[in-house]
């Protein structure tokens, strides 16, 4: 027997063969391939050496194959198999070596604080590399950006929750706050409250601005800081005219729009005014509409919104009322220095803020003389009145009440402390929206100075009463609720605290 022969014969040349087929067929490259894959080793001298030694096993196995095959090859067989043998050794070799160079996965990755300043320090492509994004190894996908609007006190405390929340989900998404200081001084206040610093403060506030002149230093503003920073979505809340600006911005620039507290309906465009209008046609722009109630929903369905795009997840402001209220009956718990009149025993305590631009002139000072007629009425009663800073405002309500002796009229209250009036008050009065939510919590009477109201849930459980402006029916209600005896706070129609996270995992799932 020669030695072709015996070599042909032998369990060594049996194995041979059968890797050289297993070649021929490319199982072993689509097998160490996904091995790599799965694996992703990082850089290091081992995993150099190892891809080394698996090179030179695919030359060598190649050589024996060519040498103890028993015909010839011809010269296509050779250049083919030869291909193939160098094309899985540089493979193993390339992946081996430098496997971050190569997309096998797609990998989410946040890295540390120190990582990212280290790397902004060194600057060029390693600072991009430690930003948050999903990292196809030099190339960096974003992670998608939440641009989120306020520039108003209500805004701030109702936004708040929603820019917690998205913090909460740094790995799925970034925030972006945007600050447009529709109302300066009163947004500052919630601002530090809620420990939130704006990554974007346009700054846009001006002494007696017009609602045409705000509108377009908003508009221009907003789309500027879009066309550089083109966000996934951005959010807004409410009916402000910061917020319809920056949905309007966005809808110039074709960003989807979310629209928190959609589907609120007064029937009437001028009450509120203007921001009736302000949410209808936010409603009309938005892709997301998070309705606080099914009312809210019902309104949007009524007006051929499709229901694909409503979320029905309660009103953001009860999230920030229970906040509040839990760290106020915190043991050791204590407000800043308070501006808050002191309220003997047995006195009655009636708090009041009215300052809607529809009650702007006769309404206004309709409320006036009623407030002064129960100042004059009750003197066992105490009147405390946050005058809100709109010269509109300030100038009626101080000539006219400003020497009752029972009425104090105070700088508006920062949102832990109004709360706690809230909590402490016999009677509230007011044209605010968001207080007619917050009462439900606290199982105050409250009376809604205005015509209409875009809250109806209060009104059809009784939890409040719309009286307008009419200075006989202000004082009529006032004087018979406080004589009634306070009733308990029960659930609350308008929320129960966990809108916020169910606005941002909506968000999450559909972008």
């Amino acid at each position: 027997m020669g030695w072709r022969q015996w070599w042909h014969a032998s369990r060594t040349a049996q194995f041979v063969r059968q890797l050289r087929q297993g070649f021929n067929r490319a199982v072993a490259e689509s097998l160490v391939v996904g091995w790599i894959r799965r694996t992703q080793w990082e850089a290091s001298r081992h995993r150099r050496a190892l891809g080394a030694l698996a090179c030179g096993a695919c030359v060598v196995t190649a050589l024996a194959a060519m040498l103890l095959r028993p015909e010839p090859w011809t010269m296509k067989e050779l250049a083919v198999r030869g291909m193939v043998f160098l094309g899985v050794g540089g493979v193993m070799w390339g992946a081996l070596r430098r496997p971050q160079q190569l997309a096998w996965d797609t990998m989410i990755t946040r890295p540390s604080r120190r990582a990212r300043d280290e790397a902004s320090d060194r600057g060029g492509v390693e600072a991009r590399l430690a930003e948050p994004g999903i990292h196809h190894g030099r190339v960096i996908i974003p992670l998608p950006l939440i641009s989120l609007i306020m520039g108003t006190r209500p805004e701030a405390i109702k936004m708040a929750p929603v820019v917690v929340a998205c913090r909460q989900q740094a790995q799925r998404c970034r925030t972006q706050v945007v600050a447009t200081a529709q109302h300066r001084q009163m947004l500052d206040q919630v601002l530090q409250v809620f420990d939130i610093t704006p990554d974007v403060d346009l700054d846009l506030m001006e002494e007696g601005q017009g609602l045409g002149a705000l509108t377009a230093r908003l508009l221009t503003s907003v789309e500027a800081l879009w066309r550089r920073e083109r966000p996934a979505l951005v959010l807004v809340q409410g009916d402000t005219t910061s917020s319809f600006s920056a949905a309007l911005a966005a809808y110039y620039l074709k960003i989807p729009i979310g629209h928190i507290e959609a589907g609120l309906r007064s029937g009437d465009k001028y009450a509120p005014f203007p921001e009736e209008m302000n949410r209808r046609l936010i409603d009309a722009m938005a892709d997301f509409l998070f309705a606080p109630t099914e009312s809210s929903k019902r309104n949007l369905l009524a007006e051929g919104a499709p229901a694909s795009r409503i979320t029905v997840t309660g009103n953001t402001g009860i999230d920030a009322l229970f906040w509040t209220l839990a760290r106020l009956r915190e043991p050791g718990a204590r407000l800043f220095p308070s501006r808050m009149p002191t309220v003997s025993n047995g006195q009655k305590l009636i708090l009041v803020t009215a300052h809607r631009r529809e009650n702007f002139g006769g309404g206004l000072s309709r409320i006036c003389e009623a407030l002064e007629t129960i100042g004059r009425r009750r003197p066992d009663a105490v009147i405390v009145y946050a005058v809100h800073p709109n010269p509109n405002v300030q100038g009626p309500v101080h000539q006219r009440l400003g020497r009752v002796p029972n009425i104090r009229l105070i700088p508006p209250l920062d949102y832990p402390r109004f709360v706690h009036a809230m909590s402490q008050a016999d009677v509230i009065l007011t044209d605010s929206g968001g207080i007619q939510e917050e009462v439900a919590s606290l199982g105050k009477p409250i009376l809604v100075m205005r015509e209409v109201t875009e809250r109806t849930e209060a009104i059809d459980l009784g939890i409040a009463e719309l009286v307008g402006t009419d200075t006989e029916r202000i004082v009529a209600r006032t004087l018979a609720l406080l004589d009634r005896p306070a009733r308990a706070a029960g659930a609350n129609p308008f929320g129960d605290g966990h809108a916020g996270a169910r606005i941002v995992e909506t968000l999450l799932e559909r972008l």
